[in-house]
């Protein structure tokens, strides 16, 4: 109540008789006598809620509404089991990562992999590690889309074009990324 009375007494001619003759409660201001002047009570509460509206969105609503953005990624024709494998697995983007997710409620690296081979028939362990044991070794010039590519402790999918899909961590859940240094390995 004292920054509006204030304001009103700041925004008035200065002459004392008009501030005495016009008690501040009912001093009729104009857009045009606050020009220099804002109402400091106002910058207050909009700041807060800028900040509360930001951060009431949680993160997994963000990353799910950048990863949809982007549109799709380009891969190599593939045909058969891999289309099958591939297809599944781009499928999932933008689902949230869970440790140890089979599907129900979010994935994480291995769990993907053997949900999206499973779709082919073929029954891989939910194990970053025995999955980059498996199957046969292919050199790095030679992979193909719908290879598993492993690295230490993580399993990920070949897409071609230097892309692959995984199930990278909590924050960035699957997505399609660009390849990293691994082995790949071809079922």
């Amino acid at each position: 109540m004292l920054i509006p009375t204030a304001i009103a007494i700041l925004t008035q001619p200065s002459s004392a008789t008009a501030i005495a003759a016009t008690p501040p409660a009912t001093v009729a201001l104009k857009p045009r006598d606050f020009l220099l002047v804002r109402p400091v009570h106002t910058q207050i509460q909009s700041q807060p809620a800028k900040t509360k509206a930001k951060s009431a969105r949680p993160k997994a609503a963000v990353k799910r509404a950048r990863t949809t953005a982007r549109p799709a990624p380009e891969i190599a024709a593939v045909t058969g089991d891999r289309s099958d494998v591939l297809k599944f697995a781009l499928s999932q983007v933008g689902k949230p990562y869970r440790r140890g997710g089979t599907g129900n409620g979010g994935w994480d690296c291995s769990g993907l992999v053997s949900a999206a081979y499973r779709t082919a028939g073929l029954s891989l362990p939910h194990s970053s590690g025995a999955i980059g044991r498996e199957g046969r070794a292919v050199p790095t010039g030679q992979w193909r889309p719908g290879d598993v590519i492993a690295s230490r402790g993580h399993v990920a999918l070949y897409l071609g074009n230097g892309l692959m899909v995984e199930a990278a961590n909590p924050h960035d859940g699957v997505r399609v990324t660009r390849v990293r240094p691994g082995t790949a390995r071809r079922f």
